[in-house]
C-alpha cells in the first residue's frame, strides 16, 4: 500500500512541475495565451451622395441622377425642397460657412438646376459620430419636400413675398420668417447680390404706389441686413402698380399684386 501511495505521489509531483514548466517557460499548453479578439468588419456606408470627414466635396454615387429626377418630378409649384447637410462636432470646419452641414447642403444644391434654386431650402444638423465616419466616406445629407405657404411663392428664379393691403409691413408668418432667415444664413458668406422689387395693386395714385412699393422693398432689405447680409449687396427698386401678375379687378388678384420679388444674382 505504501508503495502504491509513493508511486501516486511521485506521479502527481512530476505532473505538477511538468505543467508549470510547459506553461510558464515553454508556453506550449496554451494556458497563458491570450485569446485574440477579432474586430468586427464595418461595412462602408452607402447612399446617393457621400462625404469624407472634414471635406465638403459631394461624391455622387450610382443612382443619383435617377433619384434627383424623382425629386424634381415631385417638386410642383407649391412645394419646397429641403436639403439638409449633416456634420459631426469633432470634424474641423474647413469651409467658409458657419458649419460643415451648411457647406455640404450648399454643395448639394449646386447639383440641381439653377432654375429651382429659389425653391430649395437649406438646413444643417449636428449628428452623433458613427464608427464608419473614420477613414471611409459616409452619408451626411437628407432630402424632404414640403408644401409652401400661400404667403410666399417661388416663380422661376424669383421669390415672392406678399403684403397686406396698403401696408409696407410684410405679412407676419412663421414660414416667411424662416425663409428670409434661411436665405440670409445661406448667403451671408458668399458673393451673391440681391435685387428686391416692390409692387402694389392699383389702389391709390401712381405716385403713392411707387412710394409704397419702395417701402415694401426696403422692409425686406432691412430684415436681410438684420440677419447679416451687407446692405451694399442688396439693391431695391419699385415698380408700383405697373407690373401686375394678376387681375386688379378682383380681391384675389389685388392680393397677389401686393408683393415684393427677391432675385439672387452672382451666385457663388
Amino acid at each position: 500500500m505504501k508503495k502504491i501511495f509513493l508511486v501516486l505521489a511521485t506521479l502527481l509531483w512530476i505532473g505538477y512541475w511538468w505543467r508549470w514548466y510547459t506553461c510558464k517557460i515553454c508556453t506550449t499548453c496554451g494556458c497563458n495565451k491570450s485569446e485574440s479578439v477579432t474586430s468586427p468588419v464595418l461595412e462602408p456606408e452607402t447612399g446617393f451622395i457621400l462625404f469624407n470627414r472634414g471635406d465638403t466635396t459631394a461624391m455622387v454615387q450610382p443612382g443619383w441622377v435617377e433619384y434627383k429626377d424623382s425629386l424634381l418630378s415631385a417638386l410642383t409649384r407649391n412645394h419646397l425642397l429641403t436639403v439638409e447637410g449633416q456634420y459631426i462636432a469633432s470634424e474641423p470646419n474647413t469651409s467658409r460657412y458657419e458649419n460643415m452641414g451648411v457647406a455640404r447642403a450648399n454643395e448639394i444644391k449646386r447639383l440641381f438646376p439653377d432654375s429651382i434654386h429659389t425653391r430649395i431650402k437649406l438646413n444643417s444638423l449636428l449628428v452623433s459620430e458613427r464608427p464608419t465616419m473614420n477613414g471611409t466616406p459616409f452619408t451626411a445629407n437628407s432630402f424632404s419636400i414640403t408644401e409652401q405657404s400661400e404667403k410666399i411663392e417661388h416663380v422661376g428664379d424669383k421669390t415672392i413675398v406678399y403684403f397686406n393691403l396698403n401696408s409696407d409691413q410684410r405679412i407676419k408668418d412663421e414660414e416667411i420668417e424662416n425663409y428670409l432667415s434661411g436665405l440670409a444664413a445661406n448667403h451671408k458668406n458668399d458673393r451673391s447680390s440681391f435685387v428686391v422689387t416692390g409692387h402694389t395693386d392699383n389702389t391709390g395714385s401712381v405716385k403713392d404706389n411707387l412710394k409704397l412699393g419702395m417701402k415694401r422693398a426696403n422692409a425686406i432689405k432691412s430684415y436681410l441686413i438684420a440677419k447679416g447680409i451687407a446692405g451694399e449687396r442688396i439693391r431695391v427698386k419699385s415698380l408700383g402698380d405697373t407690373d401686375p401678375i394678376a387681375d386688379n379687378k378682383t380681391d384675389e388678384g389685388r392680393k397677389k399684386n401686393r408683393r415684393t420679388e427677391i432675385e439672387i444674382l452672382d451666385k457663388q
